[in-house]
This record gives structure tokens, C-alpha cells and sequence, in this order.
């Protein structure tokens, strides 16, 4: 059974590097906020390896003359801070 942590949102702002590294661990971490229970899940977004893929795609769609975007300018969203996996 995994490990599992319960912070109230004081406990969590104060505890913060300690909330987020349960959680990174693969530690169930829930937040209990008026009563109720929160799981909190963190996700890696910008994922090297997937970026590169979807390069290398975006690099194959160029050379056989479909329209897109520069690949200068794609890589810079794709590594951006913001979830791109709408792309």
C-alpha cells in the first residue's frame, strides 16, 4: 500500500517543497479543503523525448510540402512552461 499524506492548505503552503516532493515520489498526497478530500497528481509536461518526436514529425511534414509552422518557433512552444499536449 503506498504512502499517504494528508495537508490542510496552511500545512501544505508552509510544507511546500515537502507537499510537491511526496507527491513527485508517487505518494498518494490529498488536500483537505472544507471538509474534503483532494488527490493531488503531478504530470510531466514537457517530456524531452516527446518533444523531439514531435519535431522530427513536424520536420518530415515540411519536407514533403505541407504547411506549418518554423521549427525554431514550434520548438520554443513545446518546451514553454504551459501544457502542450493540445498540439
Amino acid at each position: 500500500m503506498q504512502d499517504q499524506t494528508v495537508f490542510t492548505p496552511t500545512q501544505a503552503r508552509q510544507n511546500f517543497f515537502e507537499f510537491i516532493k511526496r507527491a513527485e515520489q508517487g505518494k498518494e498526497v490529498f488536500l483537505k479543503k472544507s471538509g474534503k478530500l483532494m488527490k493531488v497528481k503531478l504530470e510531466n509536461v514537457n517530456d524531452k523525448n516527446d518533444i523531439k518526436r514531435k519535431l522530427k514529425a513536424l520536420k518530415e511534414l515540411s519536407q514533403i510540402g505541407l504547411p506549418s509552422m518554423s521549427i525554431k518557433k514550434m520548438k520554443r512552444i513545446f518546451e514553454s512552461r504551459y501544457e502542450s499536449h493540445l498540439l
